[in-house]
């Protein structure tokens, strides 16, 4: 999420500068339950990994592939996983990609930051399986992201469906685009 809110809050401020924006950091499921309890008016999350309710629509703005990512040039196969925390949606889908394409997967530890898992893949602690996030070639050139399987973390917008014309997602939706 890194990648988008300043770009969002960027755009809001230019399109919609009467708008008092408000960032609420979380996981997507903390962020959905927000939304639903109706402290937030929209939520930038993952796709949740269930069927929505027909009052709640989900805008799909972006799709990361996931891949391992290792440190360029240097063979660490027998390394361990920092892994991705598999209780968030996000990290769920990592996760199952290292159980289809590894038999048996040594973890070092497992946490929700997908910057601290790149910098300590960096650092030589072991490798991970990570969506490919827009600022993961541009903040971490040393490492190698190498595409596993076919799973995606799937990025986007919760509105309530009767806000289909709201402005406000129509300028969120449009800050991703950078």
């Amino acid at each position: 999420m890194t990648d988008y809110i300043p770009r969002i809050v960027r755009h809001t401020a230019t399109q919609m500068p009467e708008v008092e924006l408000s960032v609420h950091p979380g996981s997507s499921a903390q962020l959905y339950r927000a939304f639903q309890d109706g402290e937030l008016d929209a939520a930038l999350c993952v796709a949740p990994p269930f069927e929505l309710p027909k009052s709640i629509r989900f805008e799909v703005l972006a799709r990361h592939p996931v891949g391992l990512i290792q440190r360029a040039g240097i063979d660490e196969t027998d390394a361990p996983f920092i892994v991705y925390s598999r209780n968030i949606w996000g990290g769920a889908a990592c996760w199952r990609v290292i159980e289809r394409h590894t038999a048996t997967p040594k973890t070092l530890c497992e946490l929700d930051a997908l910057e601290t898992i790149a910098i300590m893949v960096h650092s030589g602690s072991g490798i991970a399986m990570v969506p490919q996030w827009e600022g993961l070639a541009a903040r971490f050139p040393d490492l190698e992201f190498k595409r596993v399987g076919t799973e995606y973390r799937v990025l986007g917008l919760l509105s309530h469906t009767h806000d289909v014309d709201y402005p406000m997602a129509a300028v969120i939706r449009d800050g991703t685009e950078g």
